[in-house]
């Protein structure tokens, strides 16, 4: 008795699964997209410190360009980096550019304000590692008992990229770090480090 055949029919896999797995997958991507286009384009990030010295002694070291290596914080990032100056020595018209490694990048300030003791307003025009343009506010008000409270404000536009980029990576926290370890170091400098 020769056996049966089996006819065995080749199960095709069905598309509409890979379909709507894909449709949804463009969805989400959409609804990110447009969520990104309705976040605002601007940016302002702030930190202060209560500094123990005499108000004009602070404001000298943030109205002389050539002091900021004393407490910026970017220039522990590269030692090595090529600064120069253009402009009065202090003051309104002062411009400080530099070029560094990747960590700092390239780019110049320009102090476009400035009263005695009180203000000092700057503009910072990032070229490397991306372009960037920014206005940064440091003041210094009297806080009674010999110390000064300095605000370091910062302020700009973002650009598309940037709000998308900001969905998965803070990078104000990281600026706002930075400026707060710049005040810091700007407040030992200026006061002196506490005896060990």
């Amino acid at each position: 008795m020769a056996g049966k055949k089996v006819n065995v029919k080749s199960k095709k896999e069905d598309p509409t699964i890979a379909i709507k797995i894909v449709g949804a997958f463009i969805g989400v991507i959409a609804l990110i997209l447009v969520f990104v286009s309705f976040q605002s384009s601007q940016y302002s990030i702030e930190r202060a410190i209560i500094v123990t010295a005499p108000v004009g002694a602070i404001y000298a070291n943030v109205n002389d360009f050539h002091r900021w290596q004393t407490w910026a914080p970017w220039e522990k990032l590269d030692p090595a980096m090529k600064r120069t100056f253009e402009g009065p020595e202090t003051g309104t018209g002062s411009v400080y550019r530099w070029v560094g490694n990747e960590k700092v990048g390239a780019g110049s300030m320009t102090m476009t304000e400035t009263k005695p003791k009180e203000l000092i307003r700057i503009k910072t025009e990032l070229l490397k590692p991306t372009a960037e343009v920014a206005t940064s506010e440091i003041t210094f008000k009297d806080n009674g008992d010999k110390t000064v409270l300095v605000t370091w404000a910062k302020s700009g536009s973002l650009t598309y990229t940037d709000k998308l980029i900001n969905l998965f990576s803070d990078s104000s926290k990281a600026v706002g770090t930075n400026m707060q370890n710049g005040l810091e170091e700007l407040k030992w400098t200026t006061q002196g480090r506490p005896k060990s």
